[in-house]
This record gives structure tokens, C-alpha cells and sequence, in this order.
């Protein structure tokens, strides 16, 4: 049965004590009621995407399939019944949600934290599994490095990592993943190694997940565990095998310029020595070129970059905008459309 700690309290709960005494909704509010929808008679539930590169929209998923999504991952990374995880992520979202089901699925137990930039700083126990933003590594890193030495395994999602980051985690014993997936795919279905001995630059396919390409190169996911249908994605990849590829960027965020198709991701991480600000590579008309660079930063006043010994001539921005605060999505994710119409 699944226990279920906090981190700042010494009170052990089962999932039904914790509802009736809605302890958790000082946690994240978002719990109970997903607890509540999930453990009932119903056969599905209802999820929200992260709206990242679109509107958010409701979709219905089966609980079956949630449950056969979480025995995927505690397959892969060797999760056995009574294993402590960390849930230090909303449940209002997807992969908050997961971290419950994974627990429920396996027989696991759960310590609890409010879903913070940094939920590891009180972290007292020891914890064989967590799932964490990019920002809150990255926080957690410059504040309490230390307290990685009490999880064993950490997946990171909801965006890129940087190399910056990439670089940060070679100096932890965690062992961390980065994950790919969406809400439509239940949480992720291909991981990534991050540090270590094993790291990569390829994501590898979990469970029965295998990958190909349509016409624009981009990937088509089938996963009979979890649809009987191909989910085509708008992600650009360099397919290796069927269960391993590269990820390049997203095809609705490609610049043509001149001809040369541009991702904006792969600027971005050649970038990210010279910016410190938050920023980000988009695109705009141009008469000659037809979509021309230009980068985006998130700042009050402007200043100089020099691009000419880490980018091409056709990946330099043509020009730089300044902007006070970018617009982020519900769940915290840049939203690039929104921030560039924002601009003058």
C-alpha cells in the first residue's frame, strides 16, 4: 500500500487518510481532487496540455493506459515496490499526475513538496526516484548540490536542458535523464542520459515505444501500449534506429532562411555562454532571405552580443529586441508567439 509522507512534517498517511483529512491541499491543491477522479469508478480522466506550442486543450485518457505508462518507466529505471519517490511537481499537470499513478501502480511510497523553484532544500530522506523542472534542478544545484546524494534517480522534462545544466550534473551522483514526451502520450516515452559514464546525445524509446519519420523529417511515435493509432509530432529528429533518435527542434519553429532551414534550438545552446539573460532565437519576414534570425531577450536595457565566433552568417541575428518580461504559459513555459507579438 502507498504511504504517503511530507517533507516538513513527521505524519505517515495512506492515500484514503490523506484525502479525508486534506492534509495535501497545503501542498498543491491540485491533488485531492485529481486522487479523488482517478481512484473512482470512472474509466478516464480528463487532462490538460501545457498549452507550450499552442493552445491548451482538454483531452480524455484512459486510466488503463496511465497505469501501463507508469509500469513502463518503473520497468526501465528498476523501481520495486516500497521504493520512496519525490513528488515535487504540480498534479494539475500531466507528469504531476504520473508520479501518483506510478506510486499507486507500483506499491510505492511518496514524500511530498510543495512544487517550489527549489523542493529539495528541507529533503531529509532518501528517495530512489524524483521528476523535476529544468529550473528547479538548476535552482537546487546553486543552492543545495548536496542534497542530489539522496536521490538516486532524476528524470527532467517541461524543457530544454541546457548545456550549461547538461555540465552542472557531471558533478552529482544522480544518476538523470532527460525525457521526451506529451500529454497526449501520457508523460514521456523515450529518455535520455544526461551525466555519468552512459551519458548521450540520443533519446532511447521505453517500453514498447518505436519511432520513424514522415516526409519533413518529423518523428512519428507508436506505441502500442498506449494507442493503437501513430501520434505524428511536430519534432524535428535524426532517427538512428527505431528506439533511437536526435532531437533537433520543432518543425512549426524552423527558420527558412535563404533557403537553409534554421533551428532555433540548436542557436539557442550556441548562445548560451554569451547571454545570461533569459532569451530565445525567433524569426520574421525579410524581403531578401524570406524569414530572417532574430533573437529575443528578456531585459530591462540593452546592450552589445558578439555572434561572429559561434554563429554562421545565416544563423546570426539580424536584429535584437529588448524586451522588460517574456509571457510564459500556465505551467511556466516560454510561450515564443506570444513574447515576439508582444514586440513593437
Amino acid at each position: 500500500m502507498t504511504q504517503i509522507s511530507y517533507i516538513d512534517h513527521e505524519i505517515t498517511q495512506s492515500i484514503d487518510e490523506a484525502i479525508s483529512t486534506e492534509k495535501l491541499m497545503e501542498y498543491d491543491e491540485f491533488s485531492i481532487p485529481f486522487l479523488k477522479d482517478y481512484l473512482s469508478s470512472s474509466g478516464s480522466i480528463l487532462v490538460s496540455t501545457s498549452g507550450s506550442t499552442g493552445n491548451p486543450k482538454w483531452i480524455e485518457i484512459e486510466k488503463t493506459k496511465m497505469e501501463v505508462s507508469a509500469k513502463a518507466t518503473i520497468e526501465f529505471f528498476n523501481l520495486k515496490q516500497a521504493d520512496c519517490l519525490l513528488l515535487c511537481l504540480p498534479s494539475k499537470f500531466i507528469a504531476g499526475k504520473m508520479m501518483w499513478v506510478r506510486a499507486i501502480t507500483g506499491k510505492m511510497n511518496l514524500v511530498v513538496v510543495k512544487p517550489t523553484s527549489n523542493p529539495i532544500k528541507d529533503l531529509k530522506t532518501k528517495v530512489k526516484f524524483a521528476a523535476m523542472t529544468p529550473h528547479q534542478v538548476s535552482v537546487a544545484l546553486s543552492e543545495n548540490p548536496a542534497k542530489f546524494d539522496l536521490i538516486d534517480t532524476l528524470i527532467i522534462g517541461g524543457g530544454a536542458v541546457s548545456e550549461k545544466l547538461r555540465a552542472a550534473l557531471q558533478q552529482i551522483s544522480t544518476q538523470c535523464y532527460a525525457t521526451y514526451g506529451m500529454t497526449e502520450t501520457i508523460t514521456h516515452v523515450a529518455v535520455q542520459k544526461l551525466n555519468g559514464k552512459e551519458r548521450s546525445n540520443y533519446f532511447i524509446g521505453i517500453g514498447e515505444t518505436t519511432f520513424s519519420v514522415g516526409n519533413e523529417s518529423q518523428l512519428i511515435i507508436q506505441a502500442p501500449h498506449l494507442s493503437d493509432e501513430k501520434l505524428v509530432t511536430n519534432d524535428i529528429v535524426e532517427l538512428v534506429t527505431e528506439k533511437k533518435f536526435k532531437w533537433c527542434g520543432r518543425l512549426d519553429f524552423v527558420i527558412n532562411s535563404g533557403g537553409v532551414k534554421l533551428f532555433p534550438e540548436q542557436i539557442e545552446r550556441k548562445l548560451e555562454i554569451l547571454i545570461t539573460r533569459p532569451f530565445f532565437i525567433w524569426k520574421e519576414q525579410d524581403e531578401k532571405l524570406g524569414e530572417r534570425v532574430v533573437l529575443i531577450i528578456e531585459s530591462e536595457s540593452n546592450f552589445p552580443i558578439d555572434f561572429s565566433e559561434k554563429l554562421t552568417r545565416l544563423e546570426s541575428p539580424k536584429k535584437i529586441y529588448f524586451i522588460p518580461q517574456f509571457i510564459l504559459t500556465e505551467n511556466g513555459k516560454l510561450d515564443r508567439q506570444g513574447t515576439f507579438q508582444l514586440l513593437p
